[in-house]
């Protein structure tokens, strides 16, 4: 469930409020996909952040993250989407001690403006986003970013989607899912004055797209020439796609499959959505 009543939403009505799934059940169902060689586990809900909120502990997502941390043999351990209000000095600095979490983060962010963000009642604002990435930043080096933002939401003016557009250079994430505003039936935004008319909102879903389709190529020429470590998980005619601990997609050619493996492949280029590479001998870093 969900308790944030972000106007656009309907979850809050349709799933209730916020259940957490205790902390020993988490651990002991993690214990026993790493055990029988699970590479990877993602931490995941509606609302990431809010994890240990109904609880009487006082636990929250990062005392969970330190004891999965803890447990033998844990891989990866990526967290699903969160809201970037969670990126306080505290948190940051107890996460980037922990050897198995990604350096890469999915911000639920919606927009880059103020007004906008206040207009669906989110809890943060682009200074306070722009200042948590950072933060991560500085903590954890390479790490990278994905995000979500809508774009039309009731009452965005060109120059509110001029602030998404402008964030979206700043903040350089590696995607955004890009998506038209669509009114929800029961949500206050759908009585919002200010529509955005149906072609603008997908005029601006491909602008902004094509923006970040730029941000991502130049983010994928950083990796060319370097080695890396990659997860491979799908494998078709030859080819492995997986991904690194950054959440880089990668593909590369193999004899036979490698399904669940980790493998360090050398970047040779990139087609603008994933790296290619070949693998590379353990010697090559």
């Amino acid at each position: 469930g969900c308790e944030s009543r972000c106007t656009y939403c309907i979850i809050p009505d349709a799933r209730g409020h916020i259940r957490s799934k205790p902390m020993p059940q988490v651990l002991d169902e993690v214990t026993t996909l790493t055990q029988n060689g699970c590479r990877e586990v993602v931490l995941s809900g509606i609302e990431t952040a809010s994890y240990g909120r109904d609880f009487d502990n006082g636990y929250r997502l990062a005392d969970l993250l330190e004891e999965v941390d803890a447990i033998p043999g844990i891989g990866r351990v990526r967290l699903g989407s969160l809201d970037p209000s969670l990126m306080k000095p505290d948190f940051v600095n107890r996460i980037a001690k922990l050897k198995s979490l990604t350096p890469h983060f999915h911000l639920s962010m919606q927009s880059g403006s103020d007004k906008i963000l206040a207009l669906m009642k989110r809890k943060y604002n682009r200074k306070m986003a722009l200042e948590g990435m950072e933060r991560l930043r500085t903590a954890m080096p390479g790490v990278q970013f994905t995000t979500d933002m809508i774009v039309g939401f009731p009452g965005e003016t060109e120059e509110d989607f001029a602030l998404t557009v402008n964030f979206a250079k700043q903040a350089k994430f590696l995607m955004i899912h890009v998506f038209p505003y669509s009114e929800r039936r029961g949500t206050v935004a759908a009585t919002l004055p200010g529509r955005v008319p149906e072609e603008i909102r997908h005029q601006r879903v491909r602008e902004l797209s094509a923006i970040q389709a730029k941000i991502q190529k130049e983010i994928l020429d950083s990796y060319t020439n370097t080695s890396v470590e990659v997860l491979f998980e799908t494998y078709s005619n030859g080819i492995m796609i997986g991904h690194t601990d950054t959440f880089v997609e990668v593909s590369c050619p193999v004899p036979h499959s490698l399904q669940s493996q980790l493998h360090t492949v050398y970047i040779k280029g990139n087609d603008g959505k994933k790296c290619q590479g070949t693998l590379c001998p353990r010697a090559c870093k």
